[in-house]
């Protein structure tokens, strides 16, 4: 049970082609629900799909410490190979191994900036080009705005 909305930009502005965003808000209308729905560590989440005009040169992929589905994707033989690298503290970052590429660098900086909301992040130069699941309440903190050109500098090249 939770409550929720979906918004779809078919035709996005550069660097975006196309953006999906959905809300998961936490069932407050029963108390009960949502006296569970906290305890399990769930949360009002923001899952946002994005593709871009041109695709990422390499694979990174980060989560919050702990995350079953981060272990999983590291033992993935389907997928490209991925190593460890250098992660803020609560968070575990892997990245698939590409000369010269200064993606996982920018990466690094956007979960530094934006630890709070981050809870798991996946760029990949396959459709949709870039996953992220976000604590909705701490993506309020600051204008939207300024979230979405920091993601918009994910997909940039120097």
């Amino acid at each position: 049970m939770a409550t929720g909305g979906r918004l779809e930009i078919q035709q996005a502005a550069a660097p975006f082609r196309n953006v999906e965003v959905v809300f998961l808000l936490a069932p407050r209308e029963n108390p009960l629900f949502w006296i569970f729905y906290l305890l399990q560590g769930k949360r009002d989440e923001l899952i946002v799909w994005i593709t871009f005009l041109s695709k990422p040169e390499q694979t990174v992929e980060v989560a919050r410490t702990g995350d079953r589905q981060f272990a999983s994707r590291l033992k993935a033989t389907d997928k490209p190979v991925l190593s460890v690298a250098d992660a803020p503290p609560g968070f575990n970052i892997a990245r698939e191994e590409k000369e010269g590429s200064t993606l996982t660098d920018k990466v690094q900086s956007f979960v530094q900036r934006y630890s709070s909301p981050t809870l798991r992040l996946a760029l990949r130069p396959n459709k949709p080009h870039l996953f992220l699941r976000a604590d909705l309440r701490a993506v309020q903190s600051a204008p939207a705005t300024e979230f979405f050109a920091a993601l918009s500098e994910l997909c940039k090249s120097t």
